[in-house]
């Protein structure tokens, strides 16, 4: 026996499947990557995204601290500085770096399957 929620989903009662229904504009189809390359390809793009939008919130960061120059210039200097220090060190960078080297490897791996 199944029940309906307000959504229209079907629920099964005994647990035993949950079956959805979606309406087209309700769903947004990402196609799947084949390899294990292709996962870190897309993780790698998705920590550059991350890396330019943190780059961007610290520029802000330093564009806030011109307005306070006037007034008291050692503060705001060496908040800009801390501003800029603490978000290069918080970009993760290693991260990037890591996804490479996987990409690298599985492309390698890949490559080598092929061959044989």
């Amino acid at each position: 026996m199944t029940t309906s929620d307000s959504n229209g989903n079907l629920h099964a009662r005994d647990g035993k499947f949950a079956e959805k229904h979606h309406a087209a504009d309700d769903v947004t189809l990402t196609p799947a990557p084949r390899t294990a390359s292709g996962v870190y390809e897309n993780m790698a793009h998705a920590r550059l995204d991350s890396i330019a939008a943190n780059l961007e919130r610290i520029a802000e960061e330093v564009r806030r601290q011109h307005d306070r120059l006037a007034e008291n210039p050692v503060d705001a200097a060496t908040s800009a500085v801390h501003s800029v220090m603490w978000g290069m060190a918080n970009l993760n960078l290693d991260q990037l770096v890591n996804h490479a080297g996987l990409i690298a490897y599985h492309r390698a791996e890949e490559a080598g399957r092929a061959n044989d």
